[in-house]
């Protein structure tokens, strides 16, 4: 082994943290976030800020990706509620199961 190798000290000795107890178990929600609203927990993880993230690199992508040598539709640029309609098919059929595809 060369000499750089061996002055390297051994691992350190393990030392496991210790288990706090869980005095509130389950998602920890803003208190101002109505629970009882699917689209309120939903918009948790897809904030505007995210949409626009989803919109702009879609679109960037559209743009750069396409093969102008062949004859295509003309790319209309998303907007936020196109992303959200998409999201929510996919949703929707990974909660709906249809025997095939094409069924949706």
């Amino acid at each position: 082994m060369p000499e750089k190798y061996t002055l390297v000290s051994k691992d350190p000795e393990f030392k496991p943290l210790p288990l706090l107890e869980i005095h509130n178990p389950g998602p920890n929600i803003p208190e101002y976030v109505d629970k009882t609203n699917p689209e309120n927990l939903f918009r948790l993880y897809f904030d505007n800020r995210i949409l626009d993230i989803l919109v702009d690199c879609t679109n960037s992508n559209a743009t750069t990706q396409r093969d102008v040598s062949i004859k295509q539709r003309d790319w209309e640029p998303v907007i936020r509620y196109d992303i959200l309609s998409y999201l929510g098919i996919l949703i929707w059929m990974g909660i709906h199961r249809e025997p095939q595809q094409r069924m949706y």
